[in-house]
């Protein structure tokens, strides 16, 4: 799984380790294997971004045998203090 965010995230961020920084606001995190209509490992991330901003896009796409334009979705997200679960 990709996941892109519309504004850059602080250089320094603690990933879980089966997620990596792919571009300056990229991660691409390994879920496992999916079957149809399965589900695949949970991922949890916490990040912070370089500056303070009330709201920011994030985009998720699958990524499978180096296939970069997988379907994905848009998600806007708010600044509220609150956690998110996409």
């Amino acid at each position: 799984m990709r996941i892109r965010w519309s504004e850059p995230p602080a250089d320094r961020q603690t990933l879980p380790p089966t997620c990596a920084r792919a571009e300056e606001r990229a991660v691409v995190c390994r879920v496992g294997a999916l079957e149809a209509d399965g589900v695949g490992e949970p991922v949890v991330l916490r990040v912070r971004l370089r500056q303070v901003t009330p709201e920011v896009r994030l985009e998720f796409a699958t990524v499978a045998d180096g296939d970069r334009a997988g379907s994905g979705q848009r998600v806007l997200v708010l600044e509220t203090g609150d956690a998110y679960a996409f």
